[in-house]
């Protein structure tokens, strides 16, 4: 076989299997400066600027069952430094903002409670089934592993397979990212547009 026809099948392949299995998106950024009321983020070889002034929305919307707590969650952003519509697309990922998973008293089958799917053995400090307490609380803790972890990726992936985990993964005790996890980072991050080259 000829060296242009074999890079070719390896270049066919490789869409394949980027089309069939895709891989998680990997932002890899640290804050520099958040004095302003921005937060400029370095990725690999570009700058990217996450605005974080409420005039200013992500590409996401949120839908219209979600018209109740969207006050609440933009007031927990901006309370806690979370640019715009990130916890709004977090908590969907987590509920959908449906009230049949945001009051249900029981937990689904990690034990996962609320709009937030706040596990309360973890987190005994709020009422998972109180939607607004959940949502500050929410914010509270995305921003905690932001300022652990670095950048929005790390928090999220904290916020989803939990900060210990993440941690002893980034010291090398575990090999890999879960795929819900990478998922879950790749498909928030995407959806609001940030960091997205």
């Amino acid at each position: 076989m000829q060296k242009g026809a074999i890079i070719l099948a390896l270049a066919g392949a490789y869409l394949l299997l980027d089309k069939y299995f895709p891989r998680a998106v990997d932002f890899n950024y640290s804050p520099i400066d958040t004095s302003n009321g921005q937060s400029v983020v370095l990725g690999d070889d570009l700058s990217v600027q996450i605005v974080r002034d409420p005039v200013v929305s992500s590409r996401w919307k949120y839908p219209a069952r979600a018209a109740k707590y969207a006050q609440a969650i933009k007031a927990a952003e901006d309370k806690y430094g979370i640019p715009r519509d990130l916890l709004g697309r977090l908590l969907y990922q987590e509920s959908r903002f449906n009230p049949a998973i945001i009051f249900k008293k029981t937990g689904n089958i990690r034990g996962a409670i609320g709009i937030a799917q706040i596990i309360p053995r973890w987190h005994p400090g709020v009422d998972p089934t109180e939607p607004f307490q959940s949502i500050d609380y929410a914010g509270k803790y995305l921003s905690e592993n932001f300022r652990r972890f670095g950048s929005w990726k790390g928090a999220l992936i904290a916020y989803n397979w939990g900060p210990t985990a993440y941690a002893e993964y980034l010291a090398g005790q575990r090999k890999f990212i879960p795929l819900e996890s990478r998922n879950y980072y790749s498909q928030i991050l995407g959806d609001t547009g940030y960091g997205m080259a």
